[in-house]
């Protein structure tokens, strides 16, 4: 991976020119667009010649490559940002998925201020919580995300496990659904032995990689969503999901899950260094069911409100002229 994320950043000079220039090619022959969007800093090194040959103004999308650069050993974390950081200039404008990811990227890749233009996430609303259903006898934990340490399962499982020792509580259930990648398998056999070893093995239950569908209705059958991650998250789309179905969250209160929050009044910011926060969370959606309901009421309305696919459709339209015409004039 550091081979082809510093090849990347260098792709004029390196392996793969030989495919920039087919690229370049094959766009000549194409309805030249208006402008040219790069999915992630990590491909920076197609803005020069594509700017360049196309002449078209190009706009880069931020969204969690700080986790991608943070996973490379050194020297290979400098060498990769410091290619990206000398590539910045090349590109006119960039659109991260949160404020926070404005922040953070603008320090980590040195990009200017006036360059930045955050575009939230957008999801479809109404495709979610259509089935939803009232609280059941069985209180429901979910967990929703990528299958690794750093997304916080077994912070989750901790918490849970101190609410079931803690607290009285009726019937409970930890559900939880996300990509496991094979690298990962043995951190999914350690918390499963480990809830086995608390008397909590059947009250756990891990429902796989999910499609849209089956993501959906996993959803609509929970009381309560929490993604524990231990980094700051610049994007989050579990939670967003998770409002828009009418679940309220249960997130540590750092990354962009702050504003998603602050903005929704969806859920309950915990304290990450505090260890009974996020158990102090769970208990008071599970021992207060009007606060639960006006969680829910309010995330839906709100992620409707700020986090709606046409809200980030005139959003990125917004944003993608105002690069157009300042890149013209």
């Amino acid at each position: 991976t550091r081979k082809i994320s510093q090849g990347v950043a260098r792709i004029e000079k390196g392996f793969q020119k030989k495919e920039l220039l087919k690229l370049v090619e094959w766009l000549k022959q194409e309805s030249l667009p208006d402008i040219i969007n790069l999915p992630n800093s990590l491909l920076i090194g197609l803005a020069e010649p594509l700017g360049t040959i196309l002449q078209r103004p190009i706009c880069c999308t931020l969204q969690g490559e700080d986790l991608f650069l943070d996973g490379l050993s050194e020297p290979y974390r400098s060498k990769a940002i410091g290619l990206i950081r000398e590539k910045v200039r090349f590109v006119d404008g960039f659109t991260p998925v949160s404020n926070y990811c404005s922040g953070y990227m603008q320090n980590l890749l040195g990009i200017t201020e006036e360059k930045m233009h955050p575009i939230p996430l957008g999801i479809k609303v109404e495709d979610y919580g259509k089935n939803r259903l009232a609280r059941s006898d069985i209180f429901r934990v979910g967990f929703l995300s990528r299958i690794t340490p750093e997304k916080g399962l077994h912070v989750l499982c901790q918490a849970y496990q101190r609410l079931k020792a803690n607290r009285a509580l009726s019937a409970t259930r930890l559900e939880v659904a996300g990509y496991l990648s094979r690298d990962h398998r043995a951190y999914l056999n350690q918390i499963k032995r480990q809830m086995h070893e608390w008397g909590l093995g059947s009250e756990f239950q891990y429902h796989g990689t999910l499609d849209r569908q089956a993501k959906i209705r996993f959803l609509e059958n929970l009381d309560v969503l929490s993604v524990p991650s231990i980094y700051a998250e610049q994007k989050g789309l579990p939670i967003l999901e998770a409002m828009a179905s009418g679940v309220p969250v249960v997130q540590p209160r750092r990354g962009s899950f702050t504003e998603m929050l602050d903005k929704t009044s969806g859920g309950i910011l915990t304290d990450p260094m505090q260890e009974n926060s996020l158990e102090d969370g769970l208990y008071s959606i599970y021992k207060n069911e009007n606060l639960a309901r006006k969680l829910g009421q309010n995330g839906r309305l709100g992620v409707k409100k700020y986090y709606s696919v046409s809200h980030m459709a005139r959003a990125t339209l917004q944003v993608y002229s105002i690069i157009r015409e300042r890149t013209v004039s």
